[in-house]
């Protein structure tokens, strides 16, 4: 049940959405659209064997595709082919092609979302106010300290209305944790969203649509 294989490779399991929906909120000048409900998805793994391999894969996501704590091998039935359509959904229902088991995950997402913006901070510098906050986080929490992790500004950081909260992911690697493992380890972080410890818990890391609207972070 280890999450990497011998050599160390782990994988990142991505989603994509079946029918192309994006899976990013969107923007506009009558109000936010939020991320559609898309229940039917397309799998497939990207290897990674440390954190800037992980960088990699979760900045290389397509507007269509999320990401989620279970591992591919996690999906039942097995495909050959290497793409299985899965429902997201905890419980399998007889309608369903595949779901997914509960193994150990090689990632956690630390979701930060209503923690005010740091004194001497910006959003003319998330990559500074990221490692305020995460160091910040190390210092408050003892079972980070010493962890590296990846950062990604929440989809509506910075936006008009939430510009004085600072709303981060950021995730780290495990050496493998079941679901109650990292329940357990979020319950010690508690500025950290708790439901991102279900195994198919939709991780949506691929920015977001600005339709009409300027985005404030683009170009940063």
């Amino acid at each position: 049940n280890a999450p990497c294989a011998n050599d160390n490779t782990c994988f990142l399991t991505v989603l994509s959405a079946a029918d192309q929906s994006p899976m990013v909120k969107r923007f506009t000048p009558q109000g936010v659209q939020p991320i559609p409900n898309t229940k039917w998805f397309n799998v497939r793994t990207v290897a990674f064997t440390n954190l800037y391999e992980l960088a990699d894969a979760i900045g290389g996501l397509q507007l269509h595709e999320c990401f989620v704590p279970a591992v591919r091998n996690d999906v039942q039935p097995p495909n050959d082919a290497g793409t299985v359509t899965v429902t997201v959904k905890d419980i399998p229902r007889l309608n369903q092609v595949a779901y997914f088991t509960d193994r150990p995950a090689p990632t956690l997402t630390f979701d930060i979302d209503g923690t005010e913006v740091p004194a001497g901070c910006s959003w003319a510098n998330p990559e500074h106010m990221a490692a305020t906050i995460w160091s910040n986080m190390q210092a408050t929490y003892p079972i980070l300290q010493g962890v590296g992790c990846v950062w990604k500004t929440s989809g509506s950081a910075a936006m008009a209305g939430k510009e004085h909260l600072a709303k981060f992911h950021f995730t780290v690697m495990t050496a493998g944790l079941l679901y109650h493992d990292r329940q357990a380890v979020l319950e010690q972080v508690p500025i950290a969203d708790i439901c991102m410890s279900e195994r198919v818990r939709k991780h949506f890391a691929a920015g977001r649509i600005c339709d009409g609207v300027t985005d404030p972070l683009a170009g940063l």
